[in-house]
């Protein structure tokens, strides 16, 4: 059984390193902010099996949200 977890709001990672750590087998992390996806792709390039980075929003509904990135 392969145990697969979904990562809302990636960040820098934390909860990406924690879940890898408890032993899921692939996580799945979710960051709308374009910069930190960037971030998160580069920093878990090399688990490309493990972990899958979307730069999407997560709404309920297709036609999503207006984000705003804070510049302080």
């Amino acid at each position: 059984m392969t145990l697969l977890a979904f990562d809302v709001g990636g960040n820098h990672g934390q909860s990406i390193d924690v879940l890898l750590t408890k032993g899921y087998d692939k996580v799945v992390s979710f960051e709308a902010n374009p910069m930190l996806a960037r971030e998160l792709q580069g920093s878990y390039s090399g688990e490309s099996e493990r972990v899958a980075i979307h730069n999407n929003i997560v709404c309920e509904h297709s036609k999503g949200k207006q984000f705003y990135i804070s510049t302080t």
